[in-house]
């Protein structure tokens, strides 16, 4: 959201859910990652575990250094 100026800095982004659950975020720091804008994020709310993943990465895989969401 930051990267298309949708939010800023220090601004509290609050998420509502459709079960009537929030959380709190926001952007605290910037840091270079590389050549890369990185950024610290504080999130407050509750959360619980649903399930466990495990991601693996193909030779062949067009996505192997990640993507944006």
């Amino acid at each position: 959201m930051h990267h298309y100026k949708k939010i800023k800095m220090h601004q509290p982004y609050i998420n509502y859910s459709p079960l009537g659950t929030t959380f709190c975020a926001q952007l605290v720091n910037k840091e270079k990652i590389g050549s890369y804008d990185g950024f610290v994020t504080q999130i407050k709310g509750m959360a619980y575990i649903t399930g466990v993943h495990q991601f693996l990465i193909e030779n062949h895989d067009p996505f192997q250094k990640g993507y944006i969401v």
